[in-house]
């Protein structure tokens, strides 16, 4: 028997821990006497050596008989053994732990450790730069790879083989479009107000106040109107796709689904993806009417009549501009249920990388929607549009 600590038999024996090996290989530690923060505990290090013996162990197994009393002291020299345990691919059987240390050992096992610090400080220059290149790259390839899966998923829908709920579609709609009116109206008519404001008191100075029509008619149906609406369905609709998805992943949910022959692309992410695209279209085009109104507002104080305000503007705005914002609020619907629906689907099993994801969800549509509006912006204006 290897001995890592005396055992003491005393009404408040001193806390030990022993490495008893088996002849079939097995590693047997004991714990015994009572665990108390206030006086010396055996570390984490006495046992250590036992695991990295040659030959290594079979299994590692725990023996809880002689335990008078335990605190955190013990968990944590617990956590130790089972994270080393991990580490080597050592068998850890735990069955012979109290129930209540079980259950703090898995609490403390179920969320990785996170690494904090040093990493930049010990890495060169270029070794950052490759490293944040390749995970680009890798984001890139997932999100072309989860675009494909969307893809394949409507091609199913199309043929009528996919599987979900239409009342669960339908609720969402609901939620992307009736319920998103009272914000996309907030937003688009204080950013009508805004351009409308900002055009007319630099317009005046050349005596051309009634331009300021033109200039907020076709910064909005081309521009303003769903890229502002994009945005604040990233915040609103795609960080609550997230936190959905991603919350089902904590609760095993999605892997239910599967267990139960569902795709979780066609019962999760399909609705979403098609109540999206459906609805900021036409939550754009009630954005641009909003933001033209809004201009309105500020028209009288320019001299300027609700009558030559719209006049100019039916002038101004012609049906290639409001199609392009049009098409790109499709675009942007696809882009913002996707990044909300991979975030959740790539979440990690616990409360915090649900925050995480649902964050980097916000933080990617909005990335992608600006970076994409700028790409139309080349497009539309190389051909003439």
């Amino acid at each position: 028997m290897n001995s890592a600590v005396q055992q003491v038999d005393s009404p408040h024996a001193k806390p030990t821990l022993v490495a008893e090996r088996a002849a079939g290989g097995a590693l047997t530690l004991r714990a015994g006497g009572s665990w108390n923060l206030h006086r010396p505990t055996p570390e984490f290090e006495a046992i250590a050596s036992h695991l990295e013996t040659d030959p290594r162990p079979v299994t590692v197994a725990f023996e809880m008989g002689q335990l008078q009393g335990y605190d955190s002291s013990l968990i944590s020299v617990l956590v130790q053994i089972a994270k080393c345990c991990q580490q080597k691919q050592l068998p850890l059987e735990v069955n012979g732990l109290p129930e209540g240390v079980r259950g703090l050992l898995k609490l403390a096992l179920a969320v990785p450790e996170k690494k904090t610090g040093g990493r930049y400080s010990q890495e060169s220059f270029f070794t950052r730069v490759g490293t944040a290149g390749l995970d680009v790259w890798g984001t890139a390839l997932d999100a072309f790879a989860f675009l494909g899966e969307i893809l394949l998923s409507v091609g199913r829908w199309v043929r009528g083989r996919a599987v979900f709920r239409w009342s669960d579609t339908w609720l969402i709609v609901q939620r992307c479009g009736a319920e998103a009116l009272p914000i996309v109206t907030l937003i688009n008519l204080l950013v009508g107000v805004i351009i409308g404001f900002v055009g007319a008191v630099q317009l005046e100075k050349f005596g051309a106040s009634i331009y300021m029509a033109d200039l907020v008619g076709i910064a909005m149906v081309r521009e303003l109107g769903c890229i502002m609406t994009g945005i604040i369905m990233s915040g609103r609709t795609g960080a609550s796709f997230a936190a959905e998805i991603g919350s089902m992943k904590v609760t095993q949910e999605i892997d239910a689904l599967k267990t139960l022959g569902f795709s979780p692309m066609d019962f999760l992410v399909l609705p979403r993806v098609l109540a999206l695209v459906l609805m900021l279209p036409l939550l754009t085009a009630y954005g641009n009417v909003m933001g033209m109104i809004g201009g309105a507002l500020v028209a009288p104080a320019f001299d300027i009549t609700w009558s030559q305000y719209l006049q100019q503007i039916l002038a101004a705005v012609d049906l290639p501009n409001y199609a392009a914002g049009i098409l790109k609020s499709v675009v942007f619907g696809v882009i913002v249920a996707g990044a909300g629906c991979l975030k959740g689907m790539q979440s990690g099993n616990s409360s915090s990388a649900v925050g995480l994801a649902t964050t980097s969800a916000v933080v990617t549509a909005i990335t992608a929607i600006i970076g994409l509006d700028a790409v139309f912006a080349f497009l539309l204006t190389a051909l003439g549009i």
